[in-house]
């Protein structure tokens, strides 16, 4: 059986049809209708393009992978069982393993349904854009209703988001300094304005102000970026902070050079690592950020603010350094509060510019 035209609109609407190349969530370049070189040929790179028709016909070529896998583990079901399941292989990979399929083998329709509804998460957390997928899936799937989806008629049908989803795209944009609405999951002019901002910022993107999948993926990316940056600058702190109390526990001579020096071996690999998985993020989070510096400023005094108790604590963690090591010969007691200072701000500077999720499904 292969899907039907409507099963192929159906797919096509919720993956969105790009023409030009651009990276997934994860990483991979994607083009057309979620195509990647995994599928075959044609290979993604970065400023391919495509045509809306070549998109569709790579498509076609793509989904005769899936309706084998689909074909061979829900043998001789309808069409719109088939479409619908076609549809969440696509997507997820998963016909093999997922629980919904062998209940629903087994006739139990009801826990079929249940289990499907719960492949919604990512990195841990439900996506709005993956629960409405699956809810068209199973209206698809167990009442044989395609819905708008599948009629094909407009190519911006994958990008009208739920409020959940606008919500989502407004809160990320606010943190980059390009929105300074309310988040209200409207998506008015001001918020269709910040996505055509940060569209300008990334050359592999169409700059239309409409928040598709390609800008929905870039906007995850250089959330995940943001939030490494933080994980990886308070890993390598917190190393150094190890290393130096324990040097100064052993009576080592200068534990706060062997704890810098600690600190700056770590930053430095992962540092590394990271800017090279996320080379592209940062680049254009640097050039974004260039242009909303007032805002980070702001956000750096709001968040300074409300950290009393971060100020209280961090002095006390100093007083408590200060009886395992003589200190004073590296931090004049004249300069311990200026020190405090300088430490809290860039805390804050990192809290600042680190504030965005991503991820991948799950089934239980």
């Amino acid at each position: 059986m292969k899907t039907s035209a409507r099963g192929t609109a159906f797919i096509a609407a919720h993956e969105g049809v790009v023409t030009r190349a651009y990276r997934d969530v994860g990483g991979t370049l994607t083009i057309g209708v979620g195509h990647t070189a995994a599928a075959g040929p044609p290979v993604p790179r970065l400023g391919m393009t495509v045509t809306r028709d070549e998109a569709f016909a790579i498509l076609h070529r793509d989904l005769k992978r899936y309706e084998r896998r689909v074909a061979k583990a829900l043998p001789g079901v309808d069409r719109r069982v088939f479409d619908g399941a076609v549809s969440f292989d696509f997507n997820t990979g998963a016909i093999d393993s997922a629980t919904w399929v062998k209940r629903f083998r087994a006739g139990d329709r009801a826990g079929a349904r249940v289990g499907l509804m719960r492949w919604v998460k990512a990195g841990g957390r439900t996506v709005p854009g993956l629960k409405r997928r699956r809810a068209a899936e199973a209206r698809l799937i167990f009442t044989g209703v395609y819905g708008p989806e599948s009629t094909g008629a407009s190519p911006r049908v994958a990008a009208s988001r739920s409020p959940a989803e606008v919500r989502e795209v407004q809160a990320a944009l606010a943190t980059l300094g390009l929105y300074r609405g309310g988040i209200d999951g409207i998506a008015g002019p001001k918020t269709k304005a910040a996505i055509r901002a940060y569209q300008q910022s990334h050359p592999d993107l169409v700059v239309d102000g409409i928040a598709g999948p390609a800008t929905m993926a870039s906007l995850a990316r250089d959330g995940a970026a943001r939030r490494r940056i933080g994980q990886t600058v308070g890993g390598a702190l917190g190393t150094a902070a190890a290393g130096g109390a324990a040097a100064a526990s052993g009576g080592w001579p200068n534990p706060a050079l062997i704890a810098a020096v600690v600190g700056l071996a770590v930053l430095a690999v992962a540092g590394g690592t990271f800017a090279w998985a996320y080379r592209a993020e940062l680049s254009r989070l640097i050039k974004t950020r260039s242009r909303s510096m007032h805002h980070l400023l702001s956000r750096v005094w709001q968040t300074l603010k409300g950290w009393k108790t971060m100020l209280v604590s961090l002095a006390i963690a100093v007083a408590g350094v200060l009886q395992t090591a003589d200190w004073a010969t590296i931090v004049p007691p004249s300069k311990v509060g200026p020190t405090i200072l300088g430490m809290a701000i860039l805390v804050a500077v990192l809290r600042a510019l680190t504030t965005t999720p991503v991820g991948r499904k799950s089934d239980r």
